[in-house]
């Protein structure tokens, strides 16, 4: 039996084949000087791409764009207890059901 990450691996691999064999079609034509034209584009391109976002990350970036505390507000987590309020409505609902259980059985 063949396993579902296998199958995946197939698939992928199958459509990578035939976005090559198009990409393969269409610059089959070309020479090398285009083809190194081409290179260098893409070489400027991603690497200016990477060059900004290192720019942004160790120069603070925009001033939109701040690192911020991140506040757990009071209705998630009540101030002076340690657990949150959805595990003592949960706990207030399972002491329901067992006193509604108790009082059917008698």
């Amino acid at each position: 039996m063949v396993g579902v990450w296998s199958r995946v691996a197939g698939a992928l691999e199958a459509r990578q084949r035939r976005a090559a064999d198009y990409l393969n079609g269409r610059a089959g034509h070309w020479g090398r000087r285009e083809l190194k034209g081409l290179l260098v584009v893409m070489v400027l391109l991603f690497g200016g791409g990477g060059v900004c976002v290192l720019w942004e990350v160790f120069n603070g970036g925009s001033g939109s764009a701040r690192r911020s505390v991140i506040r757990v507000t009071d209705s998630i987590m009540r101030r002076g207890k340690e657990r949150p309020d959805s595990l003592d409505m949960l706990e207030g609902i399972y002491k329901q059901s067992l006193k509604s259980k108790d009082n059917e059985g008698k």
